[in-house]
């Protein structure tokens, strides 16, 4: 049975299924469990409650498998579903049988959205109208795939979804609309509480405007009884009923976002504000419609950006600025379609008056967020901080919050002196080791390198497909994790598509010095785009063939043992084979087309004709490399673990 409303996107829906019995070989048997299905390309008619009887073959949701990439099968434990379910084909239907859902959702809720989309969509498309969905009603996937990128990396994600702002225009326009028409205070109460209600299931019980929503219920109840509000009080109800309700929504991005955000809303505005003078706090416009949102961002900014670099690894410096001014717009926007979706079913011309000022503010506000986007340094890569860094900021936050007292300013000077002593000496007194990353790319090959010094080198990209780019969803993610925006060098076994398709990515998103391969001439749109990358982005070219020198890297020095001037140019698969050599432990990695004891060599400075006295590489004095390596099957030592291979 579907268990709630399809999610349509391009070519693709996806909904939640209720197992109810599974067949195999002619034998049923009664089971209950949650399932994702997923249809592409065909035309599914299924809405909530519906039962349908389906084919195909259920499997697990795949783990992460590197290093700072998503974990889809956890992300989807948390919403309690546990396998996939793929439909391609026609037959995969089996049967179907709609029935009518709960009275609630079908004559309220889905007429209320399918009323509200109406009334937008009449005169509002392309990326307006699925910004305001969004917004509205919290369809964030309408969005196209650009400009969430650039919502990203603005620090403007966070506006895409329904959150406790609607709520909060809810009520303030629901109280003065009744009160405008002298409806007594008590009942206008009651039935704001009930519109908060409505609009918390409209929108699909989102996590945030379940949090704003019994905020909200709270301080209208406190109203009712005669009784003050208490911030704190009530948003510990609402996290109290929520997980209650979900436990598994502490473990959910959203919900720690969320109420950290509104924490740092709470807590940290008023200390922030009292950082600047007096007159400026109390200057009639100044105060109240510049210095109070500024102090209200860089509260929220302070509060959640922990969180935002734990998720995504990256920091926005442009979030400040974007934020004071899109939010407005965007604020602006939402009151113009809330009208527009009230008047649209009774009053068109007025729901069209609304629509037609709102895509200019619509069209403003994406300007500027791709405005911002675009400037440079408006998102840097960071490394995810550990635990020792997430504590330290949030003792900073709590002093900050309490920083009226003398004893909280101390110990905010202490902690911050901890903090630095910590990271500069931490790093120094860790033991410089080279590490291997093994990526999983599937089809093809990927490995990243981090040597002593510091430096990384990454050797082949995995494959690139119109469906699955492994550079921008495999190794960038990894690069980002790790806190790595510039290679040292990227290396190419052979320009086959498994092999260098995923290095397009890589050189359009981070800073590359070398790029290093055997001087195959590869005629496919692949190569051709990787060489001009390489060409655009003037990055320093260098064909390797058996004798060259990789050197100078941190005391690991290298030898490359194929392929050979010949081989390319008879081979239709060369790829090199080197040896890297740090100390007495050397490692070797094999090549495509080569004997099998000729390995890949990772590096970045060579030098032409081997090991010779005084010859200088990519970036230092070439190392000399030990005879042994002449000649001779070497063992490679290495170190079990997760994809990583320590201390070569």
């Amino acid at each position: 049975m579907v268990a709630e409303e399809p999610e349509h996107r391009q070519r693709r829906t996806r909904f939640a299924f209720d197992l109810e019995e599974v067949c195999i070989d002619s034998v049923c048997r009664q089971v209950s469990g949650r399932v994702m299905v997923s249809v592409r390309d065909l035309d599914l008619q299924a809405d909530l409650g519906d039962r349908l009887t389906l084919s195909g073959r259920l499997q697990r949701p795949a783990p992460a498998r590197n290093l700072g990439a998503f974990d889809y099968r956890a992300f989807l434990e948390l919403e309690q579903i546990y396998y996939l379910l793929a439909l391609r084909r026609p037959e995969q239907l089996v049967a179907s049988e709609q029935r009518p859902g709960s009275w609630l959702f079908e004559q309220v809720v889905l007429p209320v959205r399918h009323s509200v989309a109406r009334s937008i969509t009449r005169n509002l498309s392309g990326g307006p109208a699925c910004l305001l969905l969004g917004v509205l009603l919290g369809e964030k996937y309408a969005l196209p795939e650009e400009l969430r990128e650039d919502f990203r990396l603005t620090g403007l994600t966070h506006a895409l979804v329904v959150s406790g702002l609607n709520v909060a225009l809810v009520v303030l326009f629901f109280l003065t609309a009744f009160k405008l028409c002298r409806v007594p205070e008590r009942l206008a109460l009651v039935l704001t509480l009930l519109v908060v209600a409505l609009f918390a299931v409209v929108t699909q019980l989102q996590a945030p405007v379940v949090r704003a929503g019994l905020m909200a219920g709270a301080l209208l109840l406190g109203r009712l009884c005669g009784r003050p509000g208490e911030i704190y009080n009530g948003l510990g109800l609402a996290a109290l009923i929520i997980l209650v309700w979900q436990p598994a929504s502490l473990l959910s991005l959203s919900f720690q976002l969320s109420f950290v955000a509104t924490l740092s809303l709470v807590g940290l505005t008023p200390p922030i504000a009292a950082l600047f003078p007096a007159p400026w706090r109390s200057h009639p416009w100044a105060g109240e419609w510049v210095l109070m949102p500024l102090c209200a961002c860089l509260a929220a900014q302070v509060g959640t950006t922990p969180l935002i670099v734990w998720a995504f690894y990256q920091f926005s410096p442009i979030s400040l600025v974007s934020n004071l001014v899109v939010l407005p717009l965007l604020n602006l926007a939402l009151a113009l379609g809330m009208l527009a979706g009230l008047t649209g079913w009774w009053l068109p011309l007025l729901a069209t008056a609304f629509n037609g000022s709102n895509y200019l503010v619509l069209k403003l506000a994406i300007a500027l967020v791709q405005f911002f986007a675009h400037l440079p340094y408006a998102s840097v890569q960071l490394a995810r901080p550990g635990m020792v860094s997430l504590g330290c900021w949030v003792l900073l936050c709590l002093c900050l919050a309490f920083a009226h007292h003398r004893l909280a300013r101390k110990a905010a000077l202490f902690v911050a002196l901890l903090w630095a002593n910590w990271a500069v000496w931490e790093p120094r007194l860790r033991t410089p080791v080279l590490e291997v990353f093994f990526l999983d790319v599937g089809q093809g090959d990927a490995a990243l390198v981090r040597l002593p010094d510091g430096r990384s080198l990454l050797i082949d990209g995995g494959e690139r497909s119109p469906d699955f780019d492994q550079g921008e969803r495999v190794i960038l993610p990894v690069l980002r994790y790790l806190g790595i925006d510039r290679l040292e060098a990227v290396v190419a076994s052979h320009p086959h598509n498994d092999h260098i398709g995923g290095l397009i990515a890589v050189l359009e998103g981070v800073e590359v010095e070398h790029y290093l391969d055997s001087g195959q001439y590869c005629d496919t749109w692949t190569a051709r785009r990787v060489r001009e990358l390489v060409r655009e982005k003037g990055i320093e070219y260098h064909p390797l063939a058996a004798g060259d020198s990789i050197a100078g890297l941190g005391g690991v020095g290298g030898l490359v043992l194929h392929p050979g001037t010949g081989f390319v140019s008879e081979s239709e698969e060369p790829a090199e084979a080197a040896l890297w050599q740090l100390g007495r432990a050397s490692a070797l990695r094999g090549a495509e087309g080569a004997p099998p004891r000729l390995l890949h060599l990772l590096g970045s400075h060579f030098c032409r004709g081997g090991p010779t006295s005084g010859c200088r590489g990519l970036g230092g004095p070439a190392q000399q490399i030990p005879p042994p390596l002449a000649g001779g099957d070497r063992a490679v030592r290495k170190t079990r673990g997760a994809g990583v291979a320590h201390g070569w």
